[in-house]
């Protein structure tokens, strides 16, 4: 039984369209920087040894113009034991090729504050 659960768990995922599932980390994300996050390309994940996502092509707060991030991909591997339970723990989180902009208004406030969340 554990040699077809495990079996299961390699092979799946490879069925699965990740990119369709995009959307999801597109809310959780825009929730935590309160800016708006687009993944504009595919993702990927992988569920073994360590979970991990991929996104491609990701811009942050691009809602009024030019984003204030992008990147060409962000690469976040999570706790399995955690994500089994609904909860993600990120162990570590990748950003290639990551432009920020940050325009500074005379009284010091940058772009960056938050608008969502």
């Amino acid at each position: 039984m554990i040699v077809l659960l495990l079996s299961a768990v390699l092979i799946v995922p490879f069925f699965i369209n990740w990119t369709d599932h995009k959307a999801a980390f597109e809310r959780e994300a825009s929730l935590l920087l309160g800016h708006q996050v687009r993944v504009k390309g595919a993702a990927d994940a992988q569920i073994l040894p360590i979970p991990t996502f991929v996104f491609d092509e990701i811009e942050v707060g691009a809602d009024k113009g030019s984003p204030l991030m992008s990147a060409a991909r962000v690469r976040v591997r999570v706790e399995l034991l955690p994500l089994l339970q609904s909860r993600i723990e990120v162990i570590d989180m990748v950003l290639e090729a990551p432009q920020v902009t940050v325009d500074m208004g005379d009284n010091g406030a940058t772009n960056w504050a938050r608008t969502t969340g």
